[in-house]
């Protein structure tokens, strides 16, 4: 059994903890300023003939008073007072048990139980889930023939020397080689009810060991080839791929060409995160 979902499912409730931890400090420095300048006293209320009547005392020793009703917006300050204090109390257990968890080293990482161990000791132990290396390694394992089609468009060369089919690509595969993202061209990928399709970059995300698909269209000023492109992204719905989950894709026009900037993003939004 690969435990990377217990890893990675700890490492997103840990980010989730200390961003919790965060807001609630955040909270806790504006509202407990504002329960420190709040008024003293208690309100007690009672009910006669279905109308209540209000008093207040500011200390327990002293006797209640009556409230008239021009004197009643002391009710709406102590009893924010209240609402406050209760919300302030229940942020701050909170916020102490937060701290607690994240001292005791919880949640369990399997990642750092593993690092506690010296290398010598490391070389003899199983780790519960693969390593980065053997994700990448069954990435690349996927084999497959280059579309042939067109193959004389072909005529922009990439850092690793592959040969694609305009600049735009040429910019995806060389941003994707700079951030270190694992990826392939153009392979097949079978839609069903659609076809078998070539998206211009399979591409991994190795902290999330998940498959992502990017698919740039470069000629959407083009009617038919744009109605086309309708199509072929409602199949890619169909079949469970939907843009910023496993799917990424990217436009231009003549007069509006792709970015560095766009792909950037993408990247670290989708493929590094």
């Amino acid at each position: 059994m690969d435990c990377f979902q217990l890893e990675q499912s700890s490492e997103e409730l840990r980010a989730a903890l200390v961003a919790r931890q965060d807001l609630l400090e955040q909270f806790l420095a504006a509202y407990g300023d504002r329960l420190r300048g709040s008024p003293e006293g208690t309100i007690r209320i009672n009910h006669r003939k279905n109308r209540a009547q209000y008093y207040f005392r500011e200390h327990a020793t002293d006797r209640w008073k009556y409230l008239p009703l021009e004197e009643r917006s002391k009710v709406g300050e102590v009893v924010n007072r209240d609402y406050l204090e209760s919300i302030v109390l229940k942020a701050s257990e909170e916020l102490r048990e937060i701290k607690r968890l994240l001292a005791r080293g919880l949640p369990v990482s399997l990642k750092s139980s593993f690092q506690k161990f010296s290398s010598f000791r490391q070389s003899f132990i199983q780790p519960l889930y693969a390593t980065d290396e053997e994700v990448i390694q069954e990435f690349y394992a996927f084999s497959y023939d280059p579309l042939s089609t067109f193959a004389e468009n072909k005529k922009f060369e990439t850092i690793r020397g592959e040969q694609v089919r305009s600049k735009a690509e040429w910019m995806i595969a060389q941003k994707l080689d700079e951030c270190g993202v694992p990826y392939q061209y153009e392979p097949p990928l079978r839609l069903k009810g659609f076809g078998t399709v070539r998206p211009d970059f399979r591409c991994l995300n190795v902290r999330r060991r998940k498959i992502v698909y990017w698919e740039h269209f470069g000629k959407m000023g083009d009617n038919e080839y744009a109605s086309e492109t309708i199509q072929k992204v409602n199949a890619y719905g169909a079949n469970g791929f939907h843009v910023a989950d496993n799917l990424i894709i990217t436009e231009e026009t003549g007069d509006c060409p792709l970015t560095p900037g766009v792909v950037e993003n993408w990247i670290q939004r989708i493929l590094l995160k």
